[in-house]
């Protein structure tokens, strides 16, 4: 059966054309060859690198483990998520508070569809961290400093 969409990646260099590396050339030869008449859409789009582990660290070793020893400190546990009047006496764990972060603060691809950190770029990744660091300082009155304090200094 004819495929009727491809996709592939292209490098680009300063002043020279898209290369296609050999395994994508083929792919795209053999989707000419076999793809159906009709009228196709050809997008060029320049690819964000994948999130960093700088990026995750911020995530988890400083948003969600900070958060964690908030609530742990303050005596928190899933009603204060929920908004229940009565306790639950069900902690707080990493994977639910990274589930209700993403339900608050959700982060779409191109397609509308919600993404997690696991599949975000970087930009996406870094809009995800300010949201839910505004988030528990606006909601939950926790502050989360800046992974770089320095982020506005000159580097040397």
């Amino acid at each position: 059966m004819a495929k009727n969409s491809i996709e592939f990646y292209v490098q680009k260099l300063d002043g020279e054309p898209f290369k296609m590396g050999r395994y994508d050339q083929s792919l795209y030869d053999l989707f000419q060859e076999q793809a159906p008449a009709g009228r196709y859409k050809v997008t060029y789009a320049r690819k964000l690198p994948d999130k960093s582990q700088k990026q995750l660290g911020v995530v988890f070793g400083l948003v969600i483990s900070k958060t964690l020893a908030a609530f742990e400190n303050l005596g928190y546990d899933t009603s204060y998520l929920l908004k229940l009047d009565k306790p639950t006496g069900t902690e707080v764990t990493v994977e639910l508070l990274k589930e209700y972060l993403y339900a608050v603060c959700p982060i779409f691809n191109e397609q509308g569809k919600r993404v997690t950190l696991s599949k975000m770029d970087v930009a996406q990744a870094t809009k995800f961290i300010n949201d839910i660091r505004n988030f528990i300082s606006s909601q939950w009155e926790i502050y989360i400093d800046d992974p770089d304090k320095d982020w506005n200094k000159e580097k040397k």
